[in-house]
C-alpha cells in the first residue's frame, strides 16, 4: 500500500490531521494499534476550546457536536472555600464547548420510594438526553420530560412504560420544564437558544417560543401560569414573562448564578438558588422584588417548597446535605447530610 502521509494514531489530533488533509486532496493513512471500536467508543477530549470547535464546524465533521455539545462562556475556581468566577465572555469573547460524545441517555427510571428498587426502566426511543422531568398535576401515571438534544417535550405513561407523544419546542438546549397547576401548560427553559419555550399539553402543539436571555437554565411558572421566572446563567438575572402577552416585564439583577427556581404554590414566593452567591433569594411574585435572602450557604443548588409554603428544601453542593430553611424567619432550621454534590430535589408525602 502507498500513501501520500502516514499519520500515526487515531486519536484526535490524528483525525483532524487526516481530515485536513482530505479536504486539500491529499491521501493520507492513519495507523492505529486498538481496534475500530475502541476508537469510536473512547471519550477523548470532552472539553472543547473555542477554535477546536469552529474549525470542528468548518471542516464538516460537527454537527452533532453542534447539536449536542453545552456551550460554557467561563469556569469556577474554588480558593480557600471561596468560588471565583473566570468570566471568558467578559474577557476574551470565547466559550469552550463541553460534548461527552458518547451515545445519549434515552431512558427514565421509575422508583419505588417505599421499596426503594427500581419499579421499571423506560426507553423514549429518539428523544435523547432526557432532562427536566415534571409529573403532570393530579396524574401520577403520566410526567413531561425535556428531550435536550431533539429539542422536544415527551409525555411519558410511567404505569404503561410508553411515550404518549412528542411535542417541539422549537429551540435548542430544552433542559428544564415548568408546569401550570392545571397541567395544561408546560414551559421550558432553552440553554442554548436563551429562550422560553410554551407548550399547550392539553392540544398537544407548540404555542411560541420567547427570547429571554444567554443560556436561560433555571424557570419556575406561578401556579396559574400568568409568569414565568427564568434565569440567565451568563447574565446573572432572572426575567420575568407575562404569558399573557409573552413579553418581559421584569428583570432582577444582582445575582451571581440564578441556576434554579421554584415558585410556592400559594403563588406568592419565588425561591431562586445562586450557587456562586452562596445564597438564596426570595422574590415577593407580587411586587417583583427581592423579599429576603439567606446567605452564606454552601452552594445552594436546587429547591423545592412544602405544600403549605412554610419550608424550602434545598441541595447544599458543598456540605453535602439538604437545608431546611424556614420562610417564615428566613433561617436555615436544620441540614440532612446526603451523598456527593447533591443538584436536584423534590418533595412530596410520606411513601
Amino acid at each position: 500500500m502507498r500513501t501520500q502521509v502516514g499519520i500515526v494514531g487515531a486519536g484526535p489530533a490524528g483525525l483532524m490531521l487526516s481530515r485536513l488533509l482530505h479536504l486539500q486532496g491529499i491521501e493520507s493513512i492513519v495507523i492505529e494499534n486498538r481496534s475500530r471500536d475502541y476508537i469510536e467508543n473512547r471519550i477523548r477530549a470532552g472539553l472543547i476550546e473555542h477554535w477546536a470547535a469552529d474549525l470542528l464546524r468548518d471542516v464538516g465533521v460537527g454537527d452533532r457536536m453542534q447539536r449536542e455539545g453545552m456551550l460554557h462562556w467561563g469556569i469556577n475556581v474554588g480558593i480557600n472555600g471561596d468560588l471565583h468566577r473566570i468570566d471568558f465572555k467578559a474577557l476574551v469573547n470565547k466559550r469552550v464547548t463541553i460534548y461527552g460524545q458518547q451515545p445519549a441517555g434515552n431512558e427514565l427510571s421509575i422508583i419505588d420510594i417505599a421499596s426503594g428498587t427500581v419499579k421499571r426502566t423506560i426507553s423514549l426511543g429518539q428523544y435523547t438526553r432526557p432532562h427536566g422531568v415534571v409529573f403532570i398535576p393530579g396524574d401520577e401515571t403520566r410526567v413531561v420530560v425535556t428531550s435536550e438534544s431533539t429539542g422536544n417535550v415527551v409525555i411519558v405513561d410511567i404505569e404503561g412504560g410508553t411515550v404518549e407523544a412528542a411535542i417541539p419546542t422549537v429551540a435548542q438546549g430544552s433542559h428544564m420544564a415548568a408546569i401550570t397547576a392545571d397541567g395544561k401548560r408546560v414551559f421550558t427553559s432553552n440553554v442554548t437558544s436563551g429562550s422560553v419555550s410554551e407548550i399547550d399539553l392539553a392540544e398537544r402543539k407548540f404555542v411560541r417560543a420567547i427570547p429571554v436571555a444567554p443560556k436561560v437554565e433555571g424557570i419556575a411558572v406561578t401556579p396559574d401560569g400568568s409568569l414565568v421566572f427564568a434565569g440567565s446563567n451568563t447574565d446573572g438575572t432572572v426575567s420575568i414573562i407575562d404569558t399573557g402577552t409573552g413579553t418581559i416585564v421584569g428583570t432582577l439583577k444582582g445575582f451571581k448564578l440564578p441556576y434554579r427556581l421554584a415558585i410556592s404554590a400559594d403563588g406568592r414566593t419565588a425561591i431562586v438558588c445562586d450557587p456562586e452567591g452562596g445564597a438564596i433569594s426570595a422574590i415577593d411574585v407580587a411586587t417583583r422584588a427581592v423579599a429576603w435572602k439567606l446567605d452564606g450557604l454552601g452552594s445552594p443548588r436546587g429547591v423545592s417548597i412544602a405544600p403549605d409554603a412554610k419550608t424550602a428544601f434545598v441541595t447544599l453542593a458543598d456540605d453535602p446535605s439538604v437545608g431546611l430553611v424556614d420562610m417564615t424567619t428566613h433561617t436555615l432550621v436544620r441540614t440532612i447530610p446526603v451523598g456527593a454534590s447533591p443538584d436536584g430535589v423534590g418533595y412530596g408525602p410520606t411513601p
